[in-house]
């Protein structure tokens, strides 16, 4: 059965912290840089100040706000899932610390559980296509780049969450992707058993 492994705590940022991070992020998002990604991207990417933790009318937020439908519709895709264990001020960090990775093309986009659904708190973190081992591989490189996240990742796929494909209705086993705080990478074989894969450099 799957679970999530642990080394340390994270550590927690005072309020003042995060405040300042949110303004920066900004600064940086709305600030003109050269990147890799289309100039069409460049302008329509901005970064969203809406945190989950002051949200409770809606069960989760989406980074492009109109990505809302991305696990019923876009099957292709899939992602790797952050767990927060209920602690909001770990949600709203991780939250704006990886919007970049959206405007940057590493990340297509973002969902996060908000304070109407705070028990457990996960952030999803979406890839273009599932298949894509390099990129999910590169993606979850990124993400524990960006924030210290010491447990193992899971990556599953947008086409298992439209078949409802979830823990709580009884599945085990779902992951295609497993990412380890060593950052290794790891996919099931034909027997559902982990295999690490080994990248060409």
């Amino acid at each position: 059965m799957e679970g999530v492994g642990s080394t340390e705590e994270e550590k927690i940022l005072s309020f003042n912290e995060m405040t300042s991070c949110l303004e920066s992020l900004d600064d940086n998002c709305n600030g003109e840089k050269e990147n890799k990604i289309t100039e069409l991207q460049s302008s329509s990417f901005k970064c969203d100040l809406e945190l989950p933790s002051t949200v409770t009318d809606q069960n989760y937020i989406y980074f492009p706000k109109d990505m809302y439908a991305i696990d019923k519709y876009d099957v292709k895709s899939g992602k790797w899932m952050l767990f927060a264990f209920g602690d909001l001020e770990q949600q709203d960090w991780r939250w704006t610390i990886l919007q970049p990775l959206v405007k940057e093309g590493i990340l297509s986009s973002l969902k996060a559980s908000t304070a109407m659904d705070s028990e457990r708190g996960v952030i999803c973190c979406y890839t273009v296509d599932s298949n894509d081992k390099l990129a999910a591989k590169k993606a979850a490189d990124a993400i524990r780049e960006r924030i210290l996240y010491n447990y193992l990742m899971y990556y599953k796929t947008n086409q298992d969450s439209a078949a409802g494909v979830y823990l709580h209705e009884g599945h085990f086993q779902i992951s295609k992707y497993m990412h380890t705080v060593s950052s290794h990478f790891y996919e099931k074989d034909e027997y559902n058993r982990w295999v690490k894969v080994v990248f060409d450099s």
